[in-house]
């Protein structure tokens, strides 16, 4: 071999070495996280409050500054537990566990960024913690504010030094408002939640038109309608086919907010109800009490009868234990019938 070729073969060596390289590189860089100017590099330890399975988990606490302690717990699947009373509402917990499982580095800030996004974590920060049955912490991280593109939220694994510009694919948007919310939005929205085979009794009473009041009740043969007005009598027979169909509706009442707290019960209540309404299911009686939301912004209106439901859009609605609700009427009206509508 001439010197010629052997000079040659070298140089093809070392560009194929080169090609290589610049292979294995231009891999990393589309295969990495995307990174800003000046940003610093991800380790292992530093992301350990991503998971890739969230069934083990069995309790969520959310700390955020200006609102309470947040405590959830799995209690079966589809039914979790808010601080230790409250139903909690599976749409928002699911959200959550959606965010714990999918959420991505979008890039790594830049390190001018740091000092800053760490003072948002001591401000604004919502401490979020991940534990399994037995309490050991599975995921544990510290969420600041979102970046200036709302594309992303700066997270940060306890303990650690390096924050995470943090994003999920399926959505847009930073993910704080995952978890930045009053204890009341955690909540349940039903204002009761039935197995209507379960129910024993039901007492509809309407305090304006007493005549229309009613009651049902299980037997051993199906269901009885009693007209609560003792002037009032039944002019002909009960159809028990519509009595039947009717109490099948009464499974799951939906709010459209909860209110606790927010309004002038007392006022409100000072008036009389459109209608009250009694469900008794084994040992357990409870009552609520509905007043349409027109009849209080327009003087004129007064909300008496059946019929008059046609002008109502929301209800207020409170129960025995204190709690306020708002309830849409497309979701309410079908329980408020005139004692005809059961009649052949």
């Amino acid at each position: 071999m001439t010197f010629v070729e052997v000079y040659e073969e070298k140089n093809m060596r070392k560009i194929s070495i080169l090609l290589i390289l610049v292979s294995l590189l231009a891999g990393l860089y589309f295969f990495l996280p995307e990174k800003e100017n000046g940003s610093a590099s991800i380790k292992v330890e530093d992301r350990a409050f991503m998971l890739e399975d969230v069934s083990n988990i069995s309790f969520i606490t959310v700390k955020n500054p200006g609102y309470p302690m947040v405590h959830l717990e799995r209690i079966s699947e589809d039914n979790w537990r808010l601080n230790k009373k409250y139903k909690a509402d599976l749409y928002v917990v699911k959200n959550m566990l959606a965010v714990l499982k999918n959420m991505k580095i979008r890039y790594i800030p830049p390190v001018t960024m740091v000092p800053k996004i760490m003072g948002e974590l001591d401000e604004v920060g919502i401490e979020i913690k991940a534990y399994d049955k037995d309490g050991g912490i599975i995921s544990d991280f510290i969420m600041a504010s979102n970046d200036s593109k709302e594309v992303s939220s700066f997270c940060l694994q306890r303990g650690a030094r390096q924050p995470y510009a943090m994003h999920i694919d399926a959505a847009d948007g930073g993910l704080r408002n995952y978890f930045n919310m009053p204890l009341r939005d955690l909540r349940d929205k039903a204002v009761f939640d039935y197995v209507a085979q379960e129910i024993d009794a039901l007492k509809i009473i309407y305090p304006k038109d007493r005549k229309n009041s009613f009651k049902i009740t299980r037997n051993a043969s199906g269901y009885t309608l009693e007209v609560l007005d003792k002037i009032q009598s039944l002019q002909t027979d009960v159809n028990l086919k519509t009595v039947d169909s009717y109490m099948k509706d009464y499974t799951r009442l939906v709010s459209e907010a909860i209110r606790t707290g927010e309004i002038n019960a007392d006022s409100i209540k000072s008036r009389l109800a459109f209608a009250e309404m009694e469900i008794k299911s084994g040992d357990t009686k409870k009552n609520w009490s509905f007043y349409p939301m027109i009849d209080l912004i327009v003087d004129s209106i007064n909300t008496r009868s059946v019929i008059d439901t046609r002008k109502v859009e929301r209800y207020f609605v409170f129960d025995e234990s204190g709690e306020s609700y708002i309830v849409q009427h497309r979701m309410v009206g079908k329980y408020f019938r005139p004692v005809e509508y059961f009649m052949n």
